[in-house]
């Protein structure tokens, strides 16, 4: 497969005077995953992600952005309700986007309201089933006064040659940060994971890691391989607790996360001004996390997309995966007339050993349209 930089016509999109011109949030998004489309060659999907990236947005997508927004998405580092990324590995390639269904107004308790109705919506889409998330729907949609710094949010997934997936992500400490763990052990009881999680729970505990999930996300597809996924944050944890927390997953190569982070910071003793994640996916009947993915965000930690680029591409070259096709996206999605040393795009790297390593870079659309969170 040939990998090419934007064509005129997609290249066009990312003007200062195509960025000011656009004024709704599909009409902001839609050109950065066309971008990566072409940048990735693979214009055969742009038709499906079109109707993904529609689908999500549905309700919401077509409003106008508010000249001074009062609400800051926590999805994107610039405040954007809307972030994406592409994940590799050695034979396959795919593009996502997460999005936070706003509500009008926008806030916490408005869009939690709104964010289940949109994925009531989200169900009627074919190959999408919502009798996962019905088992813990009432956990979430409870709560009357939540708290930061979401409530729920959707992504769509393109594969060349399949149809468009999703996803919810929500927030277990809607009723608070302490309530977090407790929310979780009982959602995950209610999906038949409770042993997994259990393990899981002792796990971390013996590795010295707090037991606090920041993030909790279900694929909404009835497969025998639909995942939950559980996120934490590391605020305090080395990087030798992080890989020892990791050690649990079934796919986990020993010492990777470590030889990843290595790759990408600066060298010892590096005090990180934004800390990682971990992300432990579960399947249904296993007694132990399937995977785990290590997140280490690139904006702030580096000093611009040009650094975050030679990082990445580091990572990739050990990972065995070719980089052409990250450099040409790179290239394609990067505003006209800005270098990468002036850009901070790229938000997020990840990395799992599943599926023979896989590589996702995560990025935030530019533009100041946004309030940053």
């Amino acid at each position: 497969m040939a990998f090419v930089t934007a064509t005129p016509q997609v290249a066009a999109l990312r003007t200062d005077e195509a960025r000011a011109a656009a004024t709704t949030y599909r009409e902001v998004g839609q050109p950065y995953l066309d971008a990566m489309l072409v940048g990735l060659d693979a214009r055969d999907s742009l038709a499906p992600a079109h109707h993904s990236f529609q689908t999500v947005l549905a309700g919401w997508g077509e409003r106008a952005i508010p000249r001074h927004p009062a609400y800051a998405s926590f999805v994107a580092n610039s405040g954007a309700p809307i972030e994406f990324s592409v994940a590799w590995t050695r034979q396959t390639v795919q593009v996502r986007f997460l999005a936070e269904p706003l509500a009008e107004p926008a806030g916490l308790a408005t869009n939690l309201r709104y964010g289940m109705e949109r994925t009531e919506r989200l169900g009627l889409e074919d190959g999408v089933s919502l009798s996962r998330f019905s088992l813990i729907r009432d956990l979430f949609e409870s709560v009357r006064d939540p708290e930061p710094p979401f409530a729920c949010w959707h992504s769509g997934v393109v594969r060349p040659g399949r149809a468009p997936e999703y996803k919810i992500y929500l927030n277990p400490a809607l009723a608070g940060l302490a309530r977090a763990p407790e929310l979780v052990t009982t959602a995950m009881a209610r999906l038949g994971l409770q042993e997994a999680w259990a393990n899981l729970v002792e796990h971390l505990r013996a590795c010295g890691v707090p037991v606090q999930p920041v993030t909790l996300a279900l694929d909404l597809d009835a497969g025998p391989r639909s995942r939950v996924k559980a996120y934490f944050r590391h605020e305090d944890g080395s990087i030798e607790t992080i890989e020892q927390a990791a050690a649990l997953a079934t796919s986990h190569s020993p010492g990777s996360f470590e030889r990843l982070y290595r790759l990408l910071v600066d060298g010892p003793g590096y005090a990180l001004r934004k800390p990682p994640q971990t992300c432990f996916a579960f399947h249904r009947d296993d007694p132990r996390p399937s995977s785990a993915t290590f997140y280490l965000p690139l904006d702030p930690n580096v000093d611009s997309d040009a650094v975050a680029v030679e990082r990445v591409t580091r990572l990739l070259r050990s990972t065995g995966i070719d980089e052409a096709p990250y450099l040409a996206m790179t290239e394609a999605v990067r505003p006209v007339g800005s270098s990468l040393a002036e850009t901070h795009m790229q938000s997020y790297v990840g990395y799992s050993d599943a599926d023979g390593g896989r590589v996702i870079v995560y990025l935030a659309p530019a533009g100041d349209h946004w309030t940053p969170c």
